[in-house]
This record gives structure tokens, sequence and C-alpha cells, in this order.
């Protein structure tokens, strides 16, 4: 396998392919980012149609890049194959192996691509305490508005009469 490691790079046009579908991975997860973050700032505004907007535009693009991903693993696959590496190899693992006037690019690629999950990743975590916690506002209201006697719809759509008086209050503490 030594050998491999310094042998002429006939598998350029791999690593060429690799380089496009990693450029447009980092470019559908910034446009996650993207909308991660306007969800965050809907989630902060209480806007119901931006969330679910929002959310379509993460779901549309999540899909895009599991297939950009599943692309990419088959592209590894038919390199390695190429190499005669054994299959898995990380992409860390396989730079190395690039012709030098592509390393640079496929390292800097995964750095960018590492940094926009890493962010991406604490936008999403961010909105899930949001949203949690705007959850359990509605809940405690409902609660209120349950034990007020008050009416609402039923499941069937009928007007139905709820609970007895309030005894609490509205907890604002989170």
């Amino acid at each position: 396998m030594g050998d491999k490691l310094t042998a002429p790079h006939p598998e350029g046009e791999y690593f060429t392919a690799l380089i496009r579908l990693l450029q447009q991975e980092l470019s559908l997860v910034q446009d996650l980012r993207a909308a991660a973050a306007n969800q965050r700032n809907a989630l902060e505004k209480d806007d119901t149609e931006q969330i679910m907007a929002a959310a379509r535009q993460q779901e549309a693009l999540g899909m895009k890049l599991a297939a950009l991903e599943e692309e990419r693993q088959q592209c590894r696959q038919e390199l390695e194959r190429s190499l005669g590496l054994p299959a898995g190899r990380a992409l860390k693992e396989l730079l190395p192996l690039a012709p030098p006037e592509t390393r640079e690019q496929l390292a800097d690629l995964r750095r960018q691509l590492k940094e926009g999950l890493a962010e991406l990743k604490q936008l999403n975590a961010t909105c899930r305490i949001l949203a949690t916690r705007g959850l359990a506002v509605t809940r405690q209201v409902l609660q209120l508005f349950i034990k007020s006697g008050g009416q609402a719809y039923g499941p069937e759509g009928t007007v139905k009469t709820l609970g007895a008086p309030p005894e609490g209050r509205l907890d604002r503490s989170f």
C-alpha cells in the first residue's frame, strides 16, 4: 500500500468530482444555515407563518443535501476502488492521495463544511430551545384556559365547555 501513496494521480477526475460535490454541499449548508437563522428569528417573534416557511425550506434543503451526500459517498467509493484502498476511508485520509493542485482545495472545502455544519448544529439547538419554551407557554396558557371553564372546539368540531375556574397563574420564569 505504501507505493499507492506515491503513485501518479490518474484518479484526478474523481478528486475533481469530489471538489464539485463538496462545493455543492457547502452551498446547501450555507442555505440551511440561513433558513435556520430565519427560523430562529421567527421563533423569537412568534411568527408562525415564517416558522413553517423556514421549516419547509429546511426540509427541502435537507433532502437535497442527503442526495448529494449519497452521490459523494459513491464517488468516494469509486475513488477507493481505483486506488486499491479498503472501503470506508474518510476524506481526511484521502487528502494525501490527491493531486497537489487539488489537495489544498479539498482540505479547505472540508474545513468550511465542518465549520458550517457546526454553526448549523448550534442554530438548530437554539431553535429547539425556543420551540420548547414556546410549547411550554402554550401548554400553560391552555391549562389556564381549561381551568377557567372557557369553551373550545373539540376534536369532532363541536364546542365544549372546559374545566373549572382558574387556580394558578402563568409561569413566566423561563
